[in-house]
């Protein structure tokens, strides 16, 4: 990501997870727009210019050059009378002739401009997230790789048998191509499975195991029963000692292969008339076990029942463990697309509008009520929120808007309190105390008073006494009720409800959705 280049060059602190994730839910991820939208949230100004060739030497390095081709960026790390260095999406520096460049120019520059101020939001517990995200993948591949290696030194030991030992390291890479065609049906989207299956055009994992010759019986899949198979021959030469009966069983089950390597090759040679690079190297791999085992099924009579029934176990555990991985993982991966696929919609200003309008509309003026404010008086975009200091969702939400407020400085938010019948209840306190806080020492005192309610939780009293502040006027009373009566005209429906042009926002948009379009 070229955004993540910038921020190293500009010695910005940044988390991949953010920017990653930034760009997913961005309605044009591939865009200046999403790029520029991101140095905003990291409070990185930044001007974009439209010039001529003769021009370039005047941007101020770093700076994000969109090349003729559509989606490419770089990043211009420096300028000479003959070469323009710069950093490509992938990372790697490049030193081009000056002339060569400017050929592939749109001409558009994005010049980023950094202040103290400058970082990415929440960038420790981001950077935590991402630390303790590495470090369970990092766990989880060094527990891949050092347990089959263990088992196969253990198996070497036991075992002192050559043939034992091919067998086993041929079933674990057996294991591992038919693992990736697996994954490869539940993300077809999956740059490291498709750069493995993708040759000249002519290689299509996908068609080929997904479509009806990648079944048996249109029903389980050969790399479903190919991870299986070898599989259990892993385990069963790991946890058995060398026997002529098990080397004599793995023989006859390496005869039974030959024919789904005919079957498979020539379905794709002949019919498809595509490969699959992993197919065909799991047939490499049926086909050097046949050749290793051929010698023991002359011994096909010292088969016993215990090498039968440990194959059989193991390959039930493994069918009855696949069977409930495959389709939960495939949900995740699909939902995380769909996730995706969604954030995006929502980003879509006309959709937002239609089902905005359509929701509930305040009907009961609410100038007269004397709603506590907060931002700027001179604001383009005014919220309303009716919330409740005893209402669990509303903490969270109060933040999400706090957030919003430090970020836009044309923003407005209404507060609006929903009490209690109780004159003397919690509640009613609560939204009398802060009345009176807003009327007779303003806003900024009775916001950082409001803040600190949902920052540090304590009693009602204690807070009070933080902040104290005469409550006793038929002022602050008249604006309880008022405030009360707004929320029972109106019918609200819960706390906290937000309210956009005076309309409740749909439930399928969150406050931090609303950034998108103001």
């Amino acid at each position: 990501m070229i955004a993540s280049h910038l921020f190293k060059s500009l010695n910005i602190k940044y988390t991949n997870t953010y920017v990653r994730s930034y760009f997913d839910q961005h309605p044009f991820p591939n865009s200046l727009l999403a790029i520029t939208d991101l140095l905003e949230s990291y409070k990185i100004s930044s001007e974009t210019y439209l010039t001529s060739d003769d021009k370039i030497s005047e941007f101020s390095l770093p700076f994000i050059a969109k090349k003729n081709s559509p989606e490419e960026f770089v990043m211009v790390t420096a300028i000479n009378d003959s070469h323009i260095n710069y950093v490509g999406d992938n990372g790697k520096a490049v030193m081009m002739i000056k002339h060569e460049f400017l050929l592939s120019w749109s001409g558009i520059g994005l010049v980023p401009e950094t202040s103290e101020l400058s970082g990415e939001p929440d960038y420790k517990a981001n950077f935590m997230k991402q630390l303790s995200a590495t470090f369970s993948k990092w766990l989880i591949r060094f527990t891949a790789v050092i347990c089959p290696i263990l088992l196969l030194v253990f198996t070497y030991n036991q075992n002192r048998s050559i043939d034992t030992l091919c067998q086993t390291v041929l079933s674990l890479v057996g294991v591992v191509i038919c693992g990736l065609l697996i994954y490869q049906s539940m993300d077809e989207s999956n740059p490291f499975v498709r750069k493995l299956c993708t040759y000249k055009g002519r290689s299509d994992c996908g068609e080929i195991t997904s479509g009806k010759g990648g079944k048996l019986f249109n029903v389980f899949k050969w790399s479903e029963i190919g991870f299986i198979y070898f599989s259990a021959i892993f385990l069963l030469l790991t946890v058995s000692k060398f026997t002529v009966s098990n080397h004599s069983f793995l023989a006859i089950l390496s005869l039974c292969s030959l024919p789904y390597m005919v079957y498979s090759v020539t379905f794709q040679w002949l019919i498809l008339k595509k490969w699959c690079r992993l197919c065909l190297a799991v047939q490499v791999v049926l086909l050097i076990q046949f050749a290793i085992q051929y010698n023991y099924l002359a011994d096909f009579r010292s088969v016993d029942i215990h090498s039968i029934l440990f194959f059989g176990f193991f390959s039930i555990i493994l069918m009855a463990m696949l069977r409930i991985y495959v389709p939960l993982k495939s949900d995740a991966i699909a939902l995380i697309s769909l996730s995706k696929q969604l954030g995006q919609l929502k980003k879509d200003r006309e959709l937002f509008d239609s089902l905005l309008y359509k929701r509930q509309k305040l009907t009961f003026n609410n100038a007269a009520v004397g709603s506590i404010s907060f931002g700027s008086e001179q604001a383009t975009t005014v919220i309303k929120c009716v919330t409740n200091p005893s209402c669990g969702p509303c903490g969270p939400m109060f933040k999400k808007l706090d957030r919003w407020l430090s970020e836009n400085s044309s923003l407005r938010v209404e507060f609006l309190f929903w009490g209690n019948a109780d004159k003397n209840s919690f509640e009613n306190n609560f939204i009398r105390h802060l009345i009176a806080l807003y009327n007779e020492k303003g806003s900024c005192v009775s916001y950082e008073a409001y803040k600190s309610w949902y920052e540090t939780p304590r009693k009602l009293d204690v807070w009070m006494a933080d902040s104290p502040v005469d409550v006793d006027g038929s002022e602050v009373e008249s604006l309880l009720e008022a405030h009360s009566q707004f929320c029972v005209v109106n019918k609200i429906p819960h706390t906290p409800a937000i309210f956009v042009d005076d309309h409740l926002l749909p439930q399928v948009y969150d406050i931090e959705d609303l950034k998108w379009f103001f």
